[in-house]
């Protein structure tokens, strides 16, 4: 498959399941729940700015395994953590979402590499995963990461990791990498007002809930005042009395 082919599914690929992720993250967005809803927004902005910054890469193939490494990783943190701690039942929705991408995302991968890289792969997401258990924020880890990490059996998983990675294609040629550029150009700048959007919404709805605390904290406030007041007032009335 040729790099500008290549990048054309993965852009492909990542703008679908940020689709798919914003859909089904908006129900959530809205519950009366405050914690939920605070949780679902800022998850929607990490999943579809990670996406969209693993899209944007230079190198096509390489932008496809961390993009494989990415929903592998996403959705079982989603499976493992928030859904049994936060979500429960509504986040069926936001799992259905994330297990369609990484099948959808999976057939291209073999199309472009073979099953056996896909397998290599998965071994290497389960196997971090065992070594990581209680890290639920994965919207960062990357294929390098694994070359790189320390852990149970980090030796044979970082010399796996560093083959997958020798295989990409270090260059192309210049004509094909000013295409490649040019595309990636317009796939962010079509994309930069839905991150920004998010951005926008997910301060609006912080600077929102800091007010209301306020708002509301100010009449506790003002009830202890009044009763430090009033408790004092009586104090000097009854001194005043003894007189």
């Amino acid at each position: 498959m040729q790099d500008a082919q290549l990048q054309q599914h993965v852009q492909r690929q990542a703008s679908q399941f940020c689709e798919r992720i914003m859909q089904a993250m908006a129900p959530l967005e809205e519950s009366s729940r405050r914690e939920i809803r605070d949780s679902a927004m800022s998850g929607c902005l990490l999943y579809v700015s990670s996406a969209i910054e693993i899209a944007s890469g230079p190198l096509p193939e390489l932008n496809l395994l961390d993009l494989f490494v990415f929903m592998r990783l996403c959705r079982d943190a989603f499976e493992s953590h928030w859904i049994p701690r936060l979500y429960g039942e509504l986040g069926q929705e936001v799992l259905t979402a994330l297990l369609k991408s990484e099948h959808d995302l999976a057939d291209v991968l073999d199309l472009a590499f073979g099953e056996g890289r896909r397998s290599e792969l998965e071994v290497l997401v389960d196997d971090w995963n065992m070594d990581n258990p209680g890290q639920f924020r994965v919207e960062g880890v990357r294929l390098d990461d694994f070359a790189h990490h320390a852990g149970r059996g980090a030796r044979e998983r970082s010399e796996r990791a560093r083959g997958l990675l020798s295989s990409i294609k270090s260059a192309t040629q210049s004509a094909d990498q000013a295409l490649l550029l040019a595309e990636r150009a317009i796939f962010l700048g079509n994309r930069m007002p839905f991150l920004l959007r998010l951005q926008v919404r997910l301060a609006c709805r912080e600077v929102t809930a800091d007010i209301v605390a306020s708002l509301v904290a100010i009449p506790a406030a003002v009830g202890t005042f009044a009763r430090g007041a009033i408790a004092s007032l009586s104090r000097r009335a009854n001194l005043l009395q003894g007189r």
